[in-house]
């Protein structure tokens, strides 16, 4: 296995990868939640607030993003590909200082 330097062509590719996933699961997801709320609002003849509405998105955005970065990082680039390797870390013993 040969170990890569990272140069601006690797970061902008492994970018450009979570950047447009990130964009089109937000956007999807956020679409869906938007119609099922705005037909459940509808429904029920009930007014969500602004804020509330904003909160529920973000809550939902983030969680596409974590998708959209686990998508990124398993994904088969050109040439390369991430792979994260275990070191050989170990927990030290706590002192009576600590």
């Amino acid at each position: 296995m040969n170990e890569l330097t990272v140069n601006w062509k690797i970061a902008a590719s492994i970018y450009w990868a979570y950047i447009w996933r990130g964009l089109a699961l937000g956007l999807a997801c956020g679409a869906v939640v938007g119609v099922i709320a705005g037909l459940g609002m509808r429904f029920l003849n009930y007014k969500l607030n602004g804020t509330v509405f904003l909160i529920l998105c973000t809550a939902i955005d983030v969680v596409a993003q974590v998708v959209a970065i686990r998508m990124a990082l398993r994904k088969g680039y050109r040439g390369f590909r991430i792979l994260f390797v275990a070191t050989d870390w170990t927990p030290r013993e706590p002192t009576l200082a600590e």
